[in-house]
């Protein structure tokens, strides 16, 4: 009983403080309300006026995924996520019509003496299904494609119109011949069509490869599968007559299952 009078009696006197310094006391609340909302990620759609710019099927129904979680020195949405974050995702969402992922590369063609470096993407096996992009040459990347190391076909590639046409002054009979990237072969299984240039605008791309292709190129240094490597964008695209709005507290709902799956256990970061 003395222990809860004790107790009684701070909160009378600090009710008395927060009346005297209202301001202070409010800014007080904020800060610890931020606090604790710094642990739970809000997921936001981003609806980017550039995404509305390429040239894709209906682009005005592509959104980024972001995360409000605290980070980032612009006090903007963070758009990184981990591989693991992406495929538990992909795999367990019901909330778009397609999920899709990219992280983008430098690729180096040299196979000795000088390097020539090139702008590259990794993206998941329905990427270009997603944008409504299929090849004009050749075929599309398969969930096969997509898997650590390769499929059936070994590692593949599909090659940027323009840059087929640089590289390889459009000689169509290249589908299926191998281009070196980093010094390990790939097979190109395709073409995209003249007009795409990626997702972002005013940064375009010559070769784009499977996720799952990353641990060839990277070896040891892999982002594939970490759940501490925030690499990879997410973009969905909404279901017909679904609002943002709605989108986003689907998605919040989704969250605790994400974040349980994907999470190291021992992480302190506070993201998602």
């Amino acid at each position: 009983m003395r222990l809860l009078s004790s107790v009684a009696q701070d909160l009378r006197l600090a009710l008395r403080q927060a009346r005297r310094t209202p301001v202070v006391s409010s800014v007080a609340l904020l800060s610890l309300a931020l606090g604790i909302g710094a642990n739970v990620a809000i997921f936001s759609l981003v609806n980017a006026l550039m995404l509305r710019a390429l040239p894709v099927h209906e682009p005005d129904r592509l959104v980024v995924l972001g995360r409000e979680d605290g980070y980032g020195s612009s006090g903007q949405a963070s758009t990184s996520f981990t591989h693991p974050q992406f495929e538990y995702l992909r795999e367990h969402q019901n909330l778009f019509t397609g999920v899709m992922a990219t992280g983008f590369a430098r690729f180096n063609l040299s196979t000795g003496g000088e390097a020539r470096v090139i702008p590259g993407l990794y993206v998941n096996a329905s990427f270009l299904d997603t944008l409504g992009v299929p090849p004009v040459i050749g075929r599309n990347f398969t969930i096969e494609d997509d898997r650590r190391g390769g499929g059936p076909d070994g590692p593949v590639a599909i090659l940027n119109h323009g840059f087929w046409q640089r590289e390889y002054g459009g000689d169509r009979s290249v589908v299926g011949r191998t281009i070196a990237l980093d010094g390990h072969p790939f097979t190109v299984i395709g073409i995209t069509p003249q007009d795409f240039f990626g997702v972002r605008v005013g940064l375009s791309f010559d070769v784009m490869v499977p996720i799952g292709n990353e641990p060839v190129i990277r070896a040891a240094e892999s982002s594939f599968g970490r759940s501490t490597s925030w690499w990879l964008t997410v973009f969905a695209r909404l279901t017909p007559g679904d609002s943002r709005t709605r989108a986003e507290e689907r998605l919040n709902a989704f969250v605790p299952s994400l974040r349980a799956a994907t999470m190291p256990r021992s992480t302190n970061s506070g993201r998602l």
